[in-house]
């Protein structure tokens, strides 16, 4: 019963998520099996692309995810329009825009520029469960260059804060089909001696990426009842 209860209350907790996609931010108070729960409701949609600096340009992923790993990982609040800017001192908009935008080299100079420890790997994903930290890799779909977060590995999942499609997880194999050359970036910050085991930071994995990666098996337990079940348990006796 304990265990049936513990998943009640996160599935209700996650539904609140859910529900309130087309809703503004509010805090809501529910029972459950009992318990009172006070939860601040954010939209699907504020979650999705929480702790990401979305890409503003066709050509601009790279920059952005650049951003995205400064801002949310090392507490640099550099913006995706800095990194541009500088960048086109040395790439050209439109050679930039002809070669469908800035490169794993390109990023690394500015990070380096930043005063940051920067190491390109050639890895794998079991590199990417061991290493603890955000990476920089660049993915590719349908002959298209991208570049995305890996923020970390869990069970058979990748999880990803994604410039243009926000916080997404997909499966390991899927993920290695589309992983570039397996290559990525290491960006750290030299004042720090490592990376530390218990270190916080917005890019961690969370149970909102959790939610988010079995959506669609929540959605069907909407439907179902299920979830309606556990929040509203006498209207369904």
């Amino acid at each position: 019963m304990a265990g049936i209860r513990k998943l009640f209350l996160s599935l209700a907790v996650s539904s609140l998520l859910i529900t309130g996609a087309a809703s503004p931010v509010m805090a809501t108070t529910i029972n459950v099996g009992g318990l009172r729960l006070h939860k601040k409701v954010s939209t699907m949609l504020e979650v999705k692309h929480q702790n990401i600096s979305r890409q503003s340009r066709d050509y601009t992923c790279g920059a952005a995810a650049l951003s995205t790993l400064l801002n949310y990982y090392l507490d640099d609040p550099v913006s995706e329009e800095e990194i541009i800017h500088e960048l086109h001192k040395h790439v050209p908009r439109e050679k930039a825009i002809e070669r469908g935008g800035f490169t794993l080299l390109d990023l690394k100079n500015f990070a380096q520029a930043k005063g940051y420890n920067v190491t390109g790997y050639r890895m794998d994903t079991a590199f990417l469960r061991q290493v603890k930290q955000p990476v920089l890799v660049r993915i590719n779909l349908r002959n298209y260059s991208h570049f995305v977060i890996v923020k970390g590995v869990l069970a058979d999942r990748i999880f990803m804060a994604d410039p243009t499609a926000g916080n997404l997880s997909m499966k390991i194999p899927q993920f290695e089909k589309i992983w570039t050359n397996g290559i990525g970036l290491i960006v750290e910050d030299p004042t720090e001696d490592k990376v530390a085991e218990g270190k916080t930071y917005a890019l961690k994995v969370d149970d909102d990426d959790i939610i988010i990666s079995d959506y669609k098996r929540l959605r069907q337990l909407i439907d179902n009842g299920a979830i309606r079940t556990a929040i509203y348990p006498s209207e369904w006796k």
